[in-house]
């Protein structure tokens, strides 16, 4: 082979090296990078929009926006129910205090909480990682005495009253607990997170054991 016939084809070996190497990283690093980070900008967009708290974002193993909050807290749930509870030594004859009310109480997630959304390369693939929520209020009707029959609530010494509001807070947050409250909000942000990234086309992944979404209760009625 004459040594400029030589020359082509090794220069013609180099360009079509150099233009795979080229190729490749643009299918398979710039483009896939470039496209996470796009739906990063988008999904950033949508929550600031449509929730009180946006999440972390991160994209290409970097983070490209903190987490932010228009609010303390998010709720997800608002619920509501009747607690009965009874103590003992507080009545000047001895026997049982039964005492009950109504109650109101939301369940939600703190804005200082950790909340992130990893995308993955692609830009079609999102890892969440999701506070987990928590009872935030609970707030007491007018109480009333059970037993003894016709016993008064206001004729209660003060300190008697205030153990007994004590007492029915924690059942009322008891109550909540047995009915899975916590729970369902976390149905609810995961609902509220998987819309708005299939709106965007995306797919959200959860971490594992993660509770599935479950029936409806009457006992509360998420939000958005």
């Amino acid at each position: 082979m004459r040594p400029w016939n030589l020359t082509i084809v090794v220069f013609l070996a180099i360009s079509t090296g150099t233009a795979l190497v080229c190729w490749a990283l643009w299918v398979f690093v710039m483009q896939p990078t470039g496209e996470a980070v796009k739906t990063a900008n988008q999904l950033h967009d949508r929550f600031l929009a449509e929730l009180p708290i946006s999440p972390r974002i991160a994209a290409s193993a970097g983070t490209l926006f903190s987490q932010t909050s228009r609010a303390s807290e998010f709720v997800l749930l608002e619920s509501s129910g009747t607690v009965v509870e009874t103590l003992e030594g507080l009545l000047p004859l001895g026997g049982e205090l039964v005492v009950e009310s109504s109650y109101t109480a939301t369940t939600g997630i703190r804005a200082r909480e950790h909340f992130q959304l990893d995308v993955r390369s692609g830009g079609k693939v999102v890892d969440c990682t999701l506070p987990q929520p928590r009872i935030l209020t609970v707030e007491l009707g007018d109480p009333q005495i059970r037993k003894p029959a016709g016993m008064d609530w206001n004729t209660l010494p003060e300190k008697h009253r205030h153990r007994a509001l004590r007492t029915l807070e924690r059942g009322a947050r008891r109550q909540l607990q047995e009915e899975q409250s916590p729970r369902k909000a976390r149905e609810a942000l995961e609902a509220l997170v998987e819309g708005i990234l299939h709106s965007e086309h995306c797919e959200p992944v959860f971490p594992a054991g993660e509770t599935p979404l479950s029936p409806d209760s009457d006992h509360g009625k998420p939000l958005r």
